[in-house]
């Protein structure tokens, strides 16, 4: 084989082993964007100071971050009616639920271990704006 045939061979094979490589990093980037991340902090008893109302549509993706800066306490957060719970986490730990948004309707989210005290809702619809009232941003 002859030194052009076999540069063009190289050139080919490089070609091919980096987009390779690119591909999958475009196709995760492209998932990560159609994540809604929604970040709660847990403190003095409450999620985010008020127990936000948290407006979503179905079929988006969640990823919900709990973040505990409650001293000495323990917390979760736990959606009883989608089947869904973090861990529970000590002060300065943080967990993280991810989830699909199910079908209309109103879904408290509680801590399980302070429910009376730590409780909010998600109300899904595709009438409600989509907003979000929880994040830390």
């Amino acid at each position: 084989m002859n030194k052009s045939k076999q540069m063009i061979i190289r050139a080919l094979v490089v070609i091919v082993i980096i987009s390779g490589i690119f591909i999958p990093l475009t196709a995760k980037s492209r998932r990560m964007k159609s994540v809604h991340i929604i970040e709660i902090l847990a403190k003095d008893m409450m999620f985010n100071q008020t127990n936000p109302t948290i407006y979503l549509k179905p079929g988006t993706k969640v990823r919900l971050i709990l973040h505990n800066e409650d001293p000495g306490m323990e917390h979760d957060l736990v959606i009883e009616a989608l089947n869904l719970k973090t861990a529970i986490i000590k002060e300065g730990e943080t967990a993280i639920l991810e989830f699909t948004v199910p079908k209309d309707g109103k879904f408290a989210y509680i801590c399980s271990l302070h429910p009376r005290m730590m409780k909010g809702f998600f109300m899904v619809s595709n009438q409600q704006p989509d907003r979000q009232t929880a994040s830390l941003k």
